[in-house]
C-alpha cells in the first residue's frame, strides 16, 4: 500500500519544517515539537543500510553538521516522490587524516543512528586539508 502524495508531502514537513500533520489521531493532529529542533548530517566509511547503522567517519576533526528544522534551511516539493534538500551548503570541518566516505546520513540525536541514509554514486576520498562540503541542493532525501 502507498502513501497519498500530500500525506507523503505533511511528513517530510513535520520532519524538516516541524510543521504539524492535521487530523492525524484527534482533531488536533500530530503537533510540531516545541521548538525546531535540528537534524545532524553524519558521513560514512561504511554505509548505513536498512538493517544496519553503518560506520561512521573517524577522520582528524570529524563532527557532525547540525542543520535546523526549518523552511530557511530545506526545501519539500515535488510528487512521487516528495523531496527535502539543503537550501545552503553543508560544510563538515577541515580533515587532518585520510579516509574514504561511501555515504551520508541524516540522524535525529547528536550520536544517534540515521534514520535517512544515501550511498554515494562514486567514494569521496579525504586527504589532509579536505574539507567535505555537501553543495546546495545536492543532499536529496525521498519520501515514497
Amino acid at each position: 500500500m502507498s502513501k497519498v502524495n500530500t500525506f507523503e508531502n505533511e511528513i517530510m514537513k513535520l520532519i524538516f519544517h516541524n510543521v504539524g500533520i492535521p487530523n492525524l489521531g484527534d482533531a488536533t493532529g500530530i503537533l510540531p515539537s516545541t521548538s525546531n529542533g535540528r537534524l545532524y548530517i553524519a558521513l560514512y566509511s561504511v554505509s548505513p543500510t536498512d538493517s544496519t547503522n553503518g560506520t561512521e567517519a573517524t577522520y582528524t576533526n570529524y563532527a557532525r553538521v547540525i542543520v535546523a528544522r526549518e523552511v530557511t534551511k530545506w526545501t519539500v516539493s515535488g510528487t512521487s516522490p516528495t523531496r527535502a534538500e539543503n537550501i545552503d551548503a553543508i560544510i563538515f570541518p577541515t580533515s587532518s587524516s585520510a579516509e574514504t566516505i561511501v555515504g551520508v546520513g541524516i540522524c535525529f540525536e547528536p550520536a544517534g543512528v540515521p534514520k535517512y541514509f544515501n550511498t554515494f554514486t562514486s567514494q569521496l576520498s579525504i586527504i589532509n586539508g579536505s574539507i567535505p562540503t555537501i553543495q546546495i541542493g545536492q543532499l536529496k532525501i525521498n519520501e515514497d
